[in-house]
């Protein structure tokens, strides 16, 4: 994979588990909602998938 890619693809993982963190933080959602647990295994699904692919 393209090293900038690749940090592109991390990036945006890490804002949508940062986005859902800020989120439960300022109580606009649940930690226990469908939404949070979404973006959770979303965001760490691209950070686990980019990893593997770059061998990082």
């Amino acid at each position: 994979m393209e090293t900038r890619r690749a940090d592109t693809i991390q990036i945006a993982g890490s804002l949508v588990l940062l986005a859902a963190l800020l989120a439960a933080l300022t109580g606009r959602l649940e930690q226990s909602s469908y939404a949070y647990l979404a973006a959770n295994a979303l965001g760490s699904g691209v950070l686990a998938g980019s990893a593997v692919f770059s061998q990082e």
